[in-house]
């Protein structure tokens, strides 16, 4: 029998039994969630257990978060690139849909390695630009704008037919 907290709160616990193992009324093979309450039957049959010394409780485990379904394939790519499947050039290869203007390279040139190539992907491959994601700022300021003059550009841009 092995159980564990199925909660942070320690309000549930998750218990495995095998063949031939029983908890309260309940016979394995089988996976219980109960409640940590005084009056289940099972709860209670497993702190018995546990005051035994058959059975320990093992921390709370929190489980993956979800993944997204769906991914753009500048995420794609660039993802492989950062985990070193394929190089950055590669990666801007595969989802360039255009150059990258002047003024704003000589932008991106004034950044750190690092903040140079999401700046390249971000714009050479974003299907959309969002004015939340950190490196609007960063450009924003290495094209020597300020925050006010940027949301500018942003309303401005959003009135294009």
């Amino acid at each position: 029998m092995r159980a564990i907290y199925a909660s942070l709160s320690r309000d549930t616990l998750r218990v495995s039994l095998d063949t031939n193992e029983t908890l309260g009324s309940m016979s394995g093979p089988s996976v219980l969630t109960i409640p940590a309450q005084a009056g289940n039957k099972e709860y209670r049959a497993l702190m018995d257990a546990v005051a035994a010394g058959g059975v320990t409780i093992g921390d709370y485990v929190a489980p993956e978060p979800p993944y997204l379904d769906e991914i753009s394939n500048r995420q794609f790519f660039q993802q492989l690139a950062l985990d070193g499947d394929i190089t950055q050039a590669e990666a801007l290869a595969a989802v360039r849909t255009g150059e990258i203007p002047a003024a704003l390279r000589a932008a991106i040139s004034t950044l750190t390695p690092a903040q140079q190539f999401n700046a390249e992907m971000l714009l050479a491959g974003a299907t959309t630009y969002q004015f939340s994601n950190p490196l609007t700022m960063v450009l924003g300021l290495a094209m020597n704008r300020t925050e006010a003059e940027m949301k500018s550009l942003w309303r401005r841009a959003a009135t294009l037919n």
